[in-house]
């Protein structure tokens, strides 16, 4: 399937396209058969072409490391266009207008003060940094994770357009046209209620809820210790039995 459509079967059926938290899970059985699967990695141009959006690989302000408030925006015709994968920095150049650049690009830039506007609507220079700039390559389903897993020559989006991420037989990461079909891996998210059971000896009140607050703070501490992730507790207390004597 196209890359979107793989999105909506998996979401339906299972939790998402894939998600690769570390290289422990990449867990695909070896030999792997297709040359190139979708998983849940993309640049959603809808954030970041032509606009301004709010998702989280979309242009932010140096100043503040967030998005655009008012959407205001002047980019230069066929901007931004994120060439060759290293587009992430903005310039102005004479008339005003925006275009997308690599940040490795050595070039004029202009400053402002707190409180006080840029002066002038144009640069002295042909071309200068501005404070606009954005973290490319998202996951499906909004995690978090910085993991990646890049083909030594890639991402590069020939033709501008290959804002999706598939997997190889060597399980290296390159991007491709998100129009193209492919075969796809979901994950499922598998959520588990374990309930423990405790017998104490103590002569604290262990009806006193902020008692309850610390044992179950340092239970959380000692399991977060052991690498276990995603925990929430809560404290159940069982109707007492009646003693005999």
């Amino acid at each position: 399937m196209p890359w979107y459509n793989a999105q909506q079967y998996c979401r339906k059926h299972h939790t998402d396209l894939a998600t690769f938290e570390s290289i422990n899970d990449i867990r695909l059985e070896t030999p792997f058969s297709y040359s190139s699967s979708w998983i849940g990695l993309w640049d959603d141009p809808q954030s970041w072409k032509y606009n301004m959006g709010n998702e989280s690989n979309s242009w932010r302000w140096s100043a503040t490391g967030e998005t655009s408030k008012t959407g205001y925006h002047k980019w230069d015709f066929g901007n931004p266009d994120y060439y060759d994968a290293t587009e992430r920095c903005v310039q102005m150049v004479t008339d005003g207008r925006w275009g997308d650049a690599d940040c490795e690009r050595k070039s004029t830039f202009i400053c402002y003060y707190e409180n006080t506007k840029a002066k002038g609507s144009k640069p002295n220079a042909d071309i200068a940094w501005i404070g606009l700039y954005r973290v490319p390559w998202t996951w499906s389903e909004k995690s978090p994770s910085l993991f990646r897993l890049w083909d030594s020559s890639n991402p590069k989006n020939t033709n501008r357009n290959q804002h999706c991420v598939a997997t190889n037989a060597s399980h290296h990461w390159h991007d491709d046209s998100c129009s193209i079909d492919n075969v796809f891996i979901c994950h499922q998210v598998v959520k588990l209620t374990t309930i423990v059971r405790m017998m104490t000896v103590t002569d604290s009140d262990l009806t006193d809820s902020a008692i309850n607050a610390q044992i179950l703070q340092q239970l959380g501490a000692l399991l977060t210790s052991q690498g276990q992730t995603d925990i929430k507790m809560q404290w159940k207390t069982l109707p007492k039995k009646e003693d005999k004597k």
